[in-house]
Parts: C-alpha cells; structure tokens; sequence
C-alpha cells in the first residue's frame, strides 16, 4: 500500500499518461482553475504530430482509474479531476496504517497527563 496518497495519485496519472501517448518522462503539474485538479503538458510532444494529437485525445474517454475521473485533451494539457470518494478512501487508508505501524502516535511523550488541578473549577 502507498502511505503517501498524494505521490500514489500522481503516479496513476503519469502511467495513464505514458499509456496513453507512449513517452515516459511527464511532468505532472497542478492545473489551471476550471480544467482539473492535474495537468500535464503535451505541447513538446505532440508539436508536429496531429495524428498523436488526435490519438490522444481518443484515447482520453477510454481510460478508467480508480483516483482520476474526467481525463480530457485541452489546448496541448492533458487534464485530469480527482474521483475524491475513492481518493478519500485512500488517504484514510493510509492514514490508518501509518497510524497502527507507528510508534510516533503512541510514544509517552505525546500523551496526556491528567491531573486533578488541571481540571479544578476556577469558581470557589
């Protein structure tokens, strides 16, 4: 399991990515506001090719990935949303594991000390 969701997310749309237009080495960036939560940028890709240009944006509507939804080609950025319900899942997941692998979570110094003048009514 990959205890960093965020780094599980990006990889999923890097190999989509590399899927889809057969070049490894992408460059996931955060997109735009208004065309997803990820972009990557084809433009040095496809610079010459239409018929790459045109597959990938084919191939876009026939991927399915368990974190990503709405995968689409706009003006050279290959754009993706986040499926937050399955996304979410994976960071309680995660969370959960690195919580009970942990010894940080339960180590003495971070618990409490109860004692009774901590809790004593400032009224007489």
């Amino acid at each position: 399991m990959e205890y960093n969701p965020y780094r599980a997310l990006i990889k999923e749309f890097r190999r989509i990515a590399e899927e889809i237009t057969g070049s490894g080495d992408l460059q996931v960036i955060r997109a735009r506001a208004g065309f997803g939560y990820l972009s990557i940028p084809l433009h040095d890709l496809i610079r010459g090719k239409p018929e790459l240009a045109r597959e990938v944006n084919d191939k876009t509507s026939l991927v399915k990935s368990p974190y990503l939804a709405n995968l689409r080609f706009i003006n050279g950025f290959l754009n993706t949303d986040v499926n937050l319900v399955n996304y979410g899942k994976l960071v309680l997941d995660s969370a959960l594991v690195l919580l009970s692998t942990s010894s940080f979570f339960f180590s003495s110094r971070f618990s409490a000390s109860f004692s009774g003048s901590a809790f004593a009514s400032a009224s007489p």
